[in-house]
């Protein structure tokens, strides 16, 4: 059974916070106006772990993904890092 969330005082910098998807929330120094906070926050919809597998994306499509976005961010980092490697160890 897992825990309400409900805010709670942090004393060092005088504000409330709630643990809302993963993350602390700063919610502000007035108490008052950090429930009301606290209500809009829980008033918004959860994605729900049953609609992510609902996804219609086979495996073979994921992994796809995973590699034309490494192409496109890591190829280059990757290519400095051997190009120095081959470099400094005199294989060229």
């Amino acid at each position: 059974m897992s825990r309400a969330r409900k805010p709670w005082f942090r004393k060092s910098n005088k504000r409330w916070y709630v643990e809302f998807d993963g993350k602390q929330v700063n919610l502000g120094p007035d108490k008052k106006e950090a429930l009301r906070q606290f209500h809009d926050l829980m008033a918004k919809p959860e994605l729900d772990r049953t609609t992510v597998r609902s996804l219609s994306i086979s495996l073979p499509e994921i992994v796809d993904h995973f590699l034309d976005w490494v192409h496109r961010n890591r190829v280059h980092w990757y290519l400095h890092i051997f190009g120095d490697l081959v470099e400094s160890s005199g294989w060229n």
